[in-house]
């Protein structure tokens, strides 16, 4: 079930955005949207409540991609 959600977020909707995200999903989210240290952040906090989720910046110049793993 690997599906890429692109969508404009909303400030108070990153969280649950992340939250809702399938295993396997991925999302795109653009520098123009968030920085790319409030996702790190963000996916910091819901590793804390036990969302398994990777944040990565490389190979991608206008933002990060967000993956959940379990």
């Amino acid at each position: 079930m690997n599906k890429i959600i692109v969508k404009k977020i909303k400030t108070n909707e990153l969280t649950e955005t992340l939250r809702n995200l399938q295993v396997g999903d991925e999302a795109h989210i653009k520098e123009s949207d968030f920085r790319v240290m409030s996702v790190y952040a963000c996916c910091y906090r819901l590793r804390k409540e036990g969302y398994k989720l990777t944040c990565s910046a490389k190979k991608n110049i206008d933002g990060c991609i967000v993956k959940r793993l379990g």
